[in-house]
């Protein structure tokens, strides 16, 4: 039996201290049954060079965000939300948490957490989760602060501390990326065509919709951008996108210590925005060359 092996999101501060996705497949010919969909998803932990899993179940990845403290979110296919506060290979089992399905996840901290699918958001506030109903469906979140969260989709809007008040952008294009640097400064991505520039006043287009996005960063003074077919650029001054990393199509960015850029054949980390080390997807078949794939 041959298997396929990706990579998904990766989160953390650094490439030697991260956790990231990975699946593991049946990899077919046209002559297998087209509705073999026999795929495990993986948790990864990243220590130094060394990789361990973590986690495993049948079906396919989804979303994970790792908190500053250490706390690991997770999300699967069946819309359940787990957490782990030491996420280490033996380390004590997940938890599953008190929400309804979701598929995305992400925090600021231990009391401020959100975790969310199109149409439902649920906020934890260190004690408790509380269900609320976003203006619109939303597709990602960012923020730096408790009074400094935006949430993306089909519109913009501002974490108020309960709910969302909507920001007017002038366009009906949704909205697929968000990131926050400061009250003045903040990123998104309309469409997976054009990049927006904000702040807590109001929204404009800075670039043309003509190119293929898909995530967006601020890290060490430049803004980061994944592109379908570019790989990972940066926005210049007369808005154009230079290709720092052609081999790196990023599907998601995230700017902590370090950038991590996450591809669909590795995960990649960079201290200085020169020089990129990470794990290609190969490496999960080393991984788990032993384990008894979960759907068997």
């Amino acid at each position: 039996m041959e298997l396929a092996y990706e990579l998904g999101r990766c989160t953390g501060p650094k490439i030697t201290d991260c956790h990231f996705l990975g699946a593991r497949w049946v990899a077919k010919d046209s002559e297998e049954d087209p509705d073999d969909v026999r795929q495990e998803a993986i948790v990864c932990r990243r220590e130094g060079t060394r990789s361990t899993v973590v986690m495993r179940w049948a079906g396919p990845m989804v979303d994970m965000f790792r908190l500053p403290e250490g706390r690991l979110y997770v999300t699967n296919s069946s819309g359940w939300l787990w957490r782990n506060d030491q996420p280490v290979q033996g380390g004590p089992p997940f938890e599953r948490e008190p929400v309804g399905f979701v598929h995305r996840v992400w925090g600021l901290n231990e009391s401020c957490v959100f975790a969310w699918t199109f149409k439902k958001v649920y906020f934890f506030d260190g004690n408790s989760w509380s269900e609320i109903d976003p203006p619109f469906r939303v597709s990602a979140m960012h923020g730096v602060s408790p009074d400094l969260i935006y949430a993306v989709g089909h519109g913009i809007a501002r974490w108020n501390g309960s709910g969302f008040t909507e920001m007017a952008t002038g366009t009906r294009r949704p909205f697929y990326a968000i990131h926050v640097v400061s009250d003045d400064e903040m990123y998104a991505i309309s469409n997976r065509e054009a990049i927006w520039e904000g702040s807590v006043h109001g929204w404009s287009q800075r670039t043309d919709p003509t190119q293929q996005l898909t995530s967006i960063a601020k890290w060490n003074d430049k803004v980061w951008v994944g592109h379908t077919s570019r790989g990972l650029c940066t926005l210049q001054a007369d808005d154009s996108l230079e290709a720092v990393k052609p081999n790196l199509p990023a599907t998601h960015l995230e700017a902590r210590d370090e950038l991590l850029i996450s591809t669909r054949h590795a995960v990649v980390g960079t201290a200085d925005g020169a020089l990129f080390k990470g794990v290609a997807a190969n490496a999960l078949g080393e991984m788990t060359q032993n384990l008894t794939p979960r759907w068997e």
